[in-house]
């Protein structure tokens, strides 16, 4: 399966579990890549992906953050 298919199910259940709370920035996509050893693209790509699915935002496009859910 793809890196950032894994990556994507693994933030995702970051996410689920409250390990990555609502409104947290996650680190920049260059540190994610060196913290997790892949390349800086595959993060971008997850990261993106997820954004998509409106599981997290970006203002600036550099930061992301977990998205608030709606109560």
């Amino acid at each position: 399966r793809p890196i950032y298919l894994q990556l994507i199910e693994y933030i995702k259940l970051e996410i689920i579990s409250g390990r990555l709370k609502q409104g947290e920035r996650l680190p920049s996509v260059r540190d994610y890549a060196m913290k997790v050893k892949v390349n800086p693209n595959t993060i971008q790509k997850a990261l993106s992906e997820l954004e998509v699915e409106e599981l997290l935002f970006t203002e600036d496009f550099i930061d992301y953050n977990i998205k608030k859910r709606d109560a």
